[in-house]
């Protein structure tokens, strides 16, 4: 009996569908916990509207590829404040806070075509983005 060989690794140089890195996700190392990330949109004007439209695709096509956990993401809007208050963020802002199933996920990413397909236009929407992670501590609130 002919024992069915692994699939080639994905090339960094080469995009792949989402059948394929969903297969690939699936194949990682699980070893690494989640991770956390927040993405934070700042918007040029009157972009919210087709963002939006973009964020409500994202997650699932994440979802589906095996990339993101099965929590579904929080996303926020910036509030205006006072000058000087503390409380307000710059205008335009969007955050976009999902956890990937780990470390990978998102280098995975990157070559999915149909990911590629909303983070394009997604940075042709802002001024600026970031996305820093995070992992996930444990406290002892009972104290």
């Amino acid at each position: 009996m002919k024992r069915k060989e692994d699939p080639q690794p994905l090339s960094i140089s080469q995009p792949a569908n989402l059948d394929i890195v969903s297969d690939f996700a699936k194949r990682l190392p699980m070893k690494d916990h989640p991770q956390t990330v927040m993405c934070r949109y700042q918007l040029k004007p009157g972009a919210e509207p087709e963002m939006l439209r973009l964020i409500a695709r994202h997650w699932p096509t994440l979802h589906r590829a095996g990339l993101v956990t099965d929590e579904p993401p929080r996303v926020l809007r910036g509030l205006p404040g006072k000058s000087g208050a503390g409380r307000g963020t710059q205008p335009r802002v969007l955050v976009e806070v999902f956890d990937w199933k780990s470390a990978a996920s998102a280098e995975v990413a990157h070559r999915s075509p149909e990911v590629m397909a909303i983070w394009e236009p997604m940075g042709a929407l802002c001024e600026a983005m970031e996305f820093p992670h995070f992992e996930r501590i444990a406290v002892d609130f009972r104290r």
